[in-house]
């Protein structure tokens, strides 16, 4: 594999977690923070570091800016003479942010000389140059195509497209799947607790459930939302079936004097779904009329 000169712009957690990885892949790497400080680990294990942004942007083709927002992104690159330092680079912000701030920012590297290709790690900052640590990344396929040999140093990569708020649209989808399902799981831990059960003995038969109950539904319903044609007959749990069952999940709840709002939400939102879909089809068909509707 090519080794490459590329630059780390900001610290944190993310950013060291990136520097190491680069660096066991064998890339020369140069690294900024604004902060000093949080270098030393890096540079005993090579990491070169550069004294000013300006330094690091020189060095390198590949840029990984990894600080906390966008805004701050465009600060630190204007702040170093972007117009004049950033001409044919390839720049990798690795930014919380909206869709529009993605675009917003590609547009500012395209007026600097620029190439940029916006990404995200979908795993903690530890999962990274693991084979479980995904990142993604949207910008030109040919940028992609020219700089994936560095990318991969993080674990596996995935090209979303030219559509440059592809990456947050698609981290904004999996964090209101991700924070819906841990506030279930706080509502349904504290409904164990209530009935005397241990948590260890939840989260086992949760994980022993999960890929036939949750993963393989998640399944189905990709797959129904681009079927045509008559629903088929139900082969696993009508829609009619989860509102009925949510009637006992109610009971069992109240009779602990509990309140369980996410849980509460989620029955009413069910409620709502029985208008849509067909009631004795399996759930996943609801999930085209429901989309339609709103």
């Amino acid at each position: 594999m090519k080794k490459e000169n590329v630059s780390i712009i900001g610290l944190g957690v993310l950013g060291r977690v990136v520097a190491m990885a680069l660096l066991r892949a064998g890339h020369r790497v140069h690294v900024w923070n604004r902060t000093p400080g949080k270098d030393a680990a890096l540079l005993a294990v090579g990491a070169y570091i550069a004294s000013e942004p300006v330094q690091a942007l020189n060095e390198s083709e590949v840029i990984y800016v990894v600080v906390k927002s966008y805004e701050v992104a465009r600060e630190v690159l204007a702040a170093a003479g972007a117009d004049g330092v950033l001409s044919s680079r390839v720049v990798v912000p690795l930014c919380s942010g909206t869709p529009a701030q993605a675009k917003a920012f590609a547009e500012f590297c395209t007026a600097c000389g620029a190439r940029c290709l916006d990404g995200m790690p979908m795993c903690y900052p530890d999962g990274l140059g693991t084979a479980e640590g995904l990142t993604v990344y949207a910008g030109d396929a040919s940028v992609f195509q020219a700089v994936e040999h560095v990318l991969a140093a993080l674990g596996p990569v995935r090209y979303l497209g030219s559509e440059p708020g592809a990456v947050k649209a698609l981290t904004a989808a999996l964090c209101v799947f991700n924070r819906g399902a841990l506030a279930s799981f706080f509502e349904a831990a504290r409904l164990v607790e209530a009935y005397g059960m241990e948590l260890g003995v939840f989260l086992a038969t949760l994980r022993h459930g999960y890929r036939c109950n949750v993963d393989a539904v998640l399944e189905r319903t990709v797959s129904a939302a681009s079927r045509t044609g008559e629903v088929p007959p139900a082969e696993y749990a009508t829609l009619a079936a989860h509102v009925d069952a949510a009637a006992c999940d109610r009971e069992t709840v109240a009779a602990c004097g509990l309140r369980l709002p996410v849980m509460e939400q989620t029955q009413r939102f069910f409620d709502e779904l029985i208008r849509f879909g067909d009631a004795q089809a399996d759930v996943e068909h609801a999930y085209r009329p429901w989309t339609k509707a709103n």
